[in-house]
């Protein structure tokens, strides 16, 4: 069975794919609904960040990673965000990179992971059995050079 969820990623970089090191860049996270039925799935109202995960692909010594920023809230709640078939949810973060390696430029090749936990009131997650884990949908692999 196909999963239900596309996720993709864009780094909103002047320079097309390349960063100058340790700067911060923005990045649009989007998962889409890529089943013919609605998908519904919980998020936090604040601290919706922890959705979202890094994989790096290369390997990353002597490279650092900061994906993600903190919010400030009064209160952090679980929400449901349903999707109808082509629908997209989108958000935005800050990430950086940054090298400790002699080369002046350096690719970091990585992924963006969702999770999509279901939605329950009485069990946040329902749906799934005891011990069982709540799949992760990765992006495609995505290539930034980091330039000193």
């Amino acid at each position: 069975m196909p999963a239900p969820y596309r996720v993709t990623f864009q780094p909103l970089i002047n320079d097309g794919q390349r960063v100058k090191d340790g700067w911060k860049f923005t990045v649009k996270l989007r998962v889409t609904n890529t089943s013919p039925f609605p998908q519904t799935f919980s998020v936090m109202s604040c601290s919706w960040i922890e959705s979202w995960h890094f994989r790096p692909v290369t390997s990353m010594t002597g490279i650092y990673v900061n994906f993600g920023e903190g919010f400030a809230c009064a209160a952090n709640a679980p929400m449901p965000v349903t999707l109808k078939p082509s629908e997209t949810y989108e958000k935005q973060t800050l990430m950086c990179l940054w090298s400790t390696k002699s080369q002046r430029t350096v690719n970091v090749v990585f992924q963006i992971g969702f999770v999509a936990p279901p939605v329950s009131l009485a069990e946040p997650h329902a749906g799934t059995t005891p011990g069982q884990a709540i799949p992760i949908y990765w992006s495609d692999k995505m290539a930034i050079a980091v330039v000193k």
